[in-house]
């Protein structure tokens, strides 16, 4: 059986984001490529390094609306009427049947990357006509916004460099010599395709031409119509790899490519063929993640078509995605906490957020009061000493840890109500942006507010660092941890508990409890620290938040559940994984129904997204109208799900 082939996923113009079938071209660039707007046949290529939300390619590439050669094969311009018959994405690799309306073509498009440093694009033409030779030009245009340059390669036969001015370099090449032309406006170029004739210039211009030919013989029966095979290929790394990468079967290579890959990955027993679908299926998504970066080493970008960094909410999922990966086991939750521990200001805070254009990792947040976003790094760090035996690490690890503690338990604490809890002066700070309790901190002047997710995370950083003052040999340190765990659990079932509703909730500065029934509460049962009474009398509230598409983060039959906005409501991987937690300590009962519901969040879309509606499986969107991103990796994404998926399969602990 081919995993690859199983990861198989229709698509169509209603795709939310086209993003969500990107093609990554290899580990050492960010560069990837999306499709056009459905409108056209092509992609575009975007190579920037910064974190956005803004599509903005560094080139676009795609057939032109006009061709030549008319119904008598007169080279006369006509425009070239289409429609995408069938448009399938298998990771790496998207595959979309073209129709020509107004002549006798049918084209197989592939775009697809099979040997890790470049793409082919590929087109299989198809003759539909009978009693009648065709003779069609195409012309593929190349444009930058910026404007580009274009110079022959010295290196490489029928290979091009694009270089537009923002610096940004590309590498075509041809399986045959064609001709071709740049010029510096629309009108200019489509001068020259109605006269039949590009200049066959390089250099500067906005816009670089290439003039592709298909030709077929006259057929008189159908089974005498032919096909031909026309390719190009692209680089962001030399013209040597875009001449490599004109390879022919591209599909079997490609899976060739992956399956080698997949085939290494750890897996469950899988109750069915669509649990294993979902498991494979976040992993091509980490994959395509990947990252090389010059100074840092090995990493895992948190979601690459928009946030290209590292965040700590992310790194809950690193137990999985890095201890498991066939290739990298543990090298890029190494290098991801040791960015982050040595990114530590003097006063103890540590960067929630280190993105890859930075000089110094963690700069762009290190300012003021910070975010601190829940900080599961003690926990992170002991699975992988548990893996890895690295007790270095540990010992690297635990000094700037323990003063990240001191600077949590100061700032979000000691100079507030002193509770022996901790306290968000943002929602960004929980990672739980805007959940229905966080909104008035993040909008409306509200100070502070304790959450129960922070009570949680507290305890379990606690008795982490204990734990790893124990392996390092450090008792009187590890029984101080201990007991500070104790208070802590203390504190949050005299503050937060809520008798009456059965669950933890929030208190707010004014003095205030609200206690809604969401994700925020679901940590305690995630981490074992509820107990079975809590437990018990908290089991209809989980079985609440289990939805068709995933598990809710805010219950439905909440005042404030919000079914599309983020955390109020709509199911992440991460309320997903919590649960997935919580059912494996206390409600097995519940392994199944929500395993099931995992499924078929993960299956709704191609890719893996931030959040779907619970209850429809569309794509949500931010407070501000921003929809999901695709391609989510480490970041509350990919990652979680392989978690979930293990735990309810394996019993593994979190």
């Amino acid at each position: 059986m081919s995993i690859w082939r199983t990861l198989t996923t229709s698509f169509d113009e209603k795709l939310p984001r086209r993003t969500a079938v990107s093609i990554k071209e290899n580990k050492s660039t960010t560069a990837y490529y999306y499709p056009s707007d459905f409108g056209k046949i092509g992609y575009n290529l975007d190579m920037r390094t910064a974190s956005t939300y803004e599509e903005q390619p560094d080139f676009s590439f795609y057939f032109d609306e006009f061709g030549t050669g008319d119904l008598g094969n007169k080279p006369n311009p006509t425009r070239l009427p289409f429609f995408f018959q069938a448009m399938e994405n298998t990771p790496n690799y998207n595959r979309r049947q073209v129709v020509f309306a107004n002549f006798g073509l049918n084209m197989l498009e592939e775009m697809g990357c099979a040997c890790d440093t470049g793409v082919t694009w590929q087109f299989t033409f198809k003759q539909r006509t009978l009693h009648r030779q065709m003779n069609r030009r195409f012309y593929i245009v190349y444009t930058s916004d910026v404007g580009l340059t274009v110079s022959s390669s010295d290196t490489a036969p029928t290979a091009f460099a694009l270089e537009n001015k923002a610096g940004k370099q590309l590498w075509i090449a041809t399986d045959t010599t064609m001709d071709f032309g740049v010029y510096d406006s629309l009108e200019e170029y489509r001068t020259a395709i109605f006269n039949g004739k590009l200049n066959g210039t390089v250099g500067a211009g906005r816009y670089f031409v290439l003039a592709l030919d298909v030709q077929f013989a006259l057929a008189k029966y159908s089974v005498e119509q032919q096909q031909a095979c026309r390719m190009l290929a692209m680089s962001t790394l030399s013209a040597e790899l875009a001449q490599a990468n004109l390879v022919t079967n591209l599909a079997d290579r490609i899976e060739k490519l992956w399956n080698g890959w997949l085939e290494r990955i750890p897996a469950p027993d899988f109750p069915s063929s669509q649990v294993a679908q979902s498991y494979y299926k976040c992993w091509a998504v980490i994959r395509q993640n990947y990252f090389q970066h010059p100074n840092w080493g090995f990493i895992l970008l948190e979601a690459l078509p928009v946030y290209k960094g590292l965040w700590t909410w992310g790194t809950s999922a690193l137990p999985y995605n890095s201890l498991l990966d066939p290739d990298h086991p543990g090298e890029f939750l190494r290098h991801a906490l040791d960015l982050f521990c040595n990114s530590i200001r003097e006063d103890g805070f540590i960067s929630h957020a280190i993105y890859i254009d930075e000089q110094t990792p963690g700069e762009r947040w290190a300012r003021g009061k910070g975010v601190i976003q829940t900080p599961h790094f003690p926990w992170v760090a002991l699975a992988y000493y548990h893996a890895t035996g690295d007790k270095e690490a540990l010992r690297r690890w635990y000094e700037p840890l323990r003063r990240y503690y001191e600077f949590i338990c100061d700032s979000r604490d000691a100079k507030l109500e002193n509770l022996h809890l901790w306290a968000a002066l943002t929602s960004f700070d929980t990672g739980l942006d805007v959940a229905p309790a966080f909104t008035d901190i993040t909008y409306y002047d509200e100070p502070y507010v304790y959450p129960a997710v922070f009570a949680a995370e507290r305890c379990r950083y606690e008795r982490s660092m204990g734990e790893m003052a124990q392996i390092l040999g450090l008792e009187e340190a590890a029984h101080k941890w201990f007991a500070e765990a104790e208070l802590t659990l203390d504190a949050a079932n005299k503050v937060l508990w809520d008798e009456s509703k059965c669950w933890y909730g929030v208190k707010h500065a004014d003095g205030t409890m609200e206690t809604a029934v969401g994700l925020d509460g679901l940590f305690f049962l995630a981490y074992n620290l509820a107990s079975q009474e809590q437990a018990d009398r908290m089991k209809p509230h989980v079985a609440k938040l289990i939805g068709r598409y995933g598990v809710h983060t805010v219950a439905p039959n909440e005042p404030k559940y919000e079914a599309n906005y983020y955390w109020r409501g709509p199911a992440w991987p991460k309320s997903c994984a919590t649960a997935a937690h919580a059912i494996a300590n206390y409600y097995p009962e519940l392994r199944e129904q929500v395993l099931t519901a995992i499924t078929n969040w993960a299956l709704a879309w191609p890719s893996i997204w931030e959040c779907l509606n619970g209850e429809t499986g569309q794509v949500a969107g931010a407070d501000v109208g921003v929809l999901a991103t695709p391609f989510v990796s480490s970041n509350v994404g990919a990652g979680e799900l392989i978690g979930a998926i293990r735990r309810l399969l394996n019993g593994e602990r979190g």
